[in-house]
C-alpha cells in the first residue's frame, strides 16, 4: 500500500529530522511509493507523465461540465498528456446517398426522383423517375414510371409500367399494360394483353392474352395466345385467330377465322383458313387444314392418304381413291367433278 506524506513531528522550534525531508524526495523521485494530495494549483512547466497498472491511477475531480474547444489526450505509449481538439473525438455521422420516407420508401438525395405516399418501394438510381405504387422498383434511367403495384422498370428512358405486377427491363418508351405483362427491352413497343411479352425490337404490340412478339419491327399479336417470332409489320388479329402464329418475314397476316393457322416467312402472305399453313411468299391460303406453298420439290418419295369415298373437291385438286384391294387409283378434279387419271404402265 502506498505511504501518506505527514507533517507529524514537524513544529515551529523543533528539530527537522532526515525523514521528514526525505519522504517529499522518495515521493517525487519514485523512491517510494506514496499518495499525494494537492488542495491548491498545479504549474507545470515540462511534461507530466503517468505509469501504473490500475485505470483509476489518475483521476480528476470535480470538473465542471462545460463545453470545450480542446479536451486533454493521454499516450499510453509514451506516458504523455497533452490537449487535442474536442471536434476529433465526436464521430462523424456516415453520408448515405439515399433518403427513407416514413412508408419504408427509398429514393437517391439527388436527380429529383419521386416516390410517392406508397409502401415498400424503391428507387435505385437515375434522374426523374416516379413510383406511385407499393412493392414496386425502378432501378434507374430517365423518367421511367410505374403505376401500378408488385412491377419493376430495370432502366432506360421513358418506359411506363402501368399493368399490375408488369415488368419492363429497359429501352425506350416501352409500356407494359397488361397485367403480368412483360417487355424485356426495345423501343416503343406496348404489352397490352394479360400475361403478354414482347421480347424487344420496336413499335411492337402484343394485346392478346398470352401472346407473345419475341422481336422485330411493327408487328402487332392481337389474338389470344397468337406467336410472332420477328420480321417486320407482321400481324395476327384479334377475330377468331387464337394459337396462330407468324415465325417472320414481312408484310404476312393471319386474318379472320386463321385459328391454329401459321406462316413460316417469306412476304405478303395471308391466312384466311383455320388450320391452314404457308411456306413461301404471296400466297393466300384457299382451304382449311392445307398448306399452301409456292412450289415444292421433294427429293425422295411423296405417299398421299387413300380417300374412300373419294368425297368433294375444288378444281385443281390431285388425290388418291382406294379402289379396293390394295389398289389405290388417282383423280384430278377439272372444277366440275373428279376425273379419273389413266397411268401408262
Amino acid at each position: 500500500m502506498a505511504q501518506t506524506l505527514s507533517n507529524l513531528g514537524i513544529q515551529s522550534g523543533g528539530v527537522i529530522l532526515a525523514k521528514h525531508v526525505s519522504q517529499s524526495v522518495d515521493a517525487f523521485t519514485k523512491a517510494e511509493a506514496y499518495d499525494v494530495t494537492l488542495s491548491g494549483s498545479l504549474t507545470l512547466s515540462g511534461s507530466l507523465l503517468f505509469s501504473g497498472s490500475s485505470v483509476d491511477s489518475f483521476s480528476i475531480k470535480g470538473i465542471p461540465n462545460a463545453s470545450q474547444t480542446n479536451v486533454l489526450s493521454y499516450n499510453s505509449s509514451t506516458g504523455g498528456v497533452g490537449y487535442v481538439a474536442a471536434s476529433s473525438f465526436v464521430p462523424q455521422p456516415s453520408v448515405s446517398p439515399y433518403e427513407t420516407g416514413s412508408n419504408c420508401a427509398i429514393k437517391p438525395l439527388e436527380g429529383g426522383n419521386i416516390v410517392g405516399s406508397t409502401f415498400w418501394s424503391n428507387i435505385g438510381g437515375g434522374q426523374k423517375n416516379c413510383i406511385d405504387s407499393t412493392y414496386s422498383v425502378i432501378g434507374g434511367g430517365f423518367q421511367n414510371y410505374i403505376t401500378t403495384d408488385y412491377s419493376y422498370i430495370g432502366g432506360g428512358y421513358y418506359n411506363t409500367a402501368s399493368g399490375g405486377c408488369s415488368f419492363v427491363g429497359g429501352g425506350l418508351c416501352n409500356n407494359s399494360d397488361g397485367e403480368y405483362s412483360i417487355i424485356v427491352g426495345g423501343k416503343c413497343s406496348i404489352a397490352i394483353g394479360e400475361k403478354s411479352f414482347i421480347g424487344g425490337g420496336g413499335c411492337n404490340l402484343a394485346s392478346g392474352l398470352h401472346s407473345t412478339i419475341a422481336g422485330g419491327a411493327s408487328n402487332t399479336a392481337s389474338a389470344d395466345h397468337s406467336f410472332i417470332g420477328g420480321g417486320n409489320c407482321n400481324e395476327i388479329i384479334d377475330n377468331s385467330n387464337d394459337y396462330s402464329m407468324i415465325i417472320g418475314g414481312n408484310f404476312n397476316n393471319v386474318a379472320i377465322n386463321g385459328n391454329y393457322g401459321a406462316i413460316v416467312g417469306g412476304l405478303e402472305n395471308q391466312i384466311c383458313h383455320g388450320h391452314s399453313f404457308i411456306i413461301g411468299s404471296c400466297i393466300t391460303s384457299s382451304a382449311q387444314c392445307t398448306t399452301h406453298v409456292n412450289n415444292l420439290n421433294v427429293g425422295c418419295t411423296t405417299q398421299m392418304q387413300l380417300r374412300n369415298p373419294i368425297g368433294t373437291g375444288q378444281a385443281g385438286m390431285l388425290t388418291a381413291c382406294d379402289a379396293g384391294g390394295g389398289v389405290a387409283e388417282l383423280y384430278f378434279h377439272d372444277g366440275t367433278s373428279y376425273k379419273k387419271v389413266c397411268l401408262v404402265p
